[in-house]
């Protein structure tokens, strides 16, 4: 049942980072950012390459991975071009995950390219709270529930494998939860 579950939430984040993609390549998909996604592709290869040297569940956080590099291309192309303060200080943590891998391995550089993809999503996160009408509802449910499914199908004790889904649920509520109370009471 576990390895169902595993299989069914990397289908549903593949067919979220699809409708992203569809989103940005059809002209909406306001408030993503190119600088944004590039970090987040970056700490996400970091992080299911660590998981990988540890030889952990990493396939969630590949499908992530791949999503996040497709949107940042696309988002390239459609010239999206932002940067911001929290950009400037992902930067410094994504260099910060490449300096602890080489000396500290890959077990450090995963637990902070977690933080630092959490860190990143606080922007996101203050912007729901602040104007939930803003929040792109759809995908963030998806990746809330998929994580939610990820979490149910991880067979390991192990914190390391159950870090991603964990800090992925509770950044997908602190999204979920003011954007549906909006819609539901707005």
């Amino acid at each position: 049942m576990k390895k169902k579950l595993g299989a069914i939430s990397i289908v549903m984040s593949s067919l979220t980072y699809l409708y992203l993609f569809i989103l940005i390549n059809t002209g909406t998909g306001e408030g993503v950012s190119l600088s944004t996604y590039g970090l987040w592709a970056v700490l996400a290869w970091i992080a299911g390459i660590s998981m990988k040297k540890q030889e952990l569940d990493s396939r969630i956080v590949f499908v992530g991975a791949v999503g996040t590099t497709i949107i940042t291309v696309a988002l390239l192309f459609k010239k999206r071009f932002e940067w911001t303060d929290m950009d400037s200080a992902v930067s410094a943590l994504t260099v910060l995950c490449m300096i602890l891998w080489k000396t500290r391995g890959s077990k450090c550089a995963f637990i902070f390219s977690v933080l630092a993809g959490a860190i990143a999503s606080i922007p996101f996160v203050v912007m729901t709270w602040k104007d939930p009408s803003k929040s792109p509802i759809v995908p963030n449910t998806c990746f809330l529930m998929t994580f939610i499914v990820y979490l149910f199908s991880v067979n390991s004790p192990k914190m390391e494998d159950r870090l991603v889904p964990a800090v992925n649920v509770i950044v997908g509520l602190l999204l979920v939860v003011p954007a549906v109370v909006w819609s539901a009471f707005g």
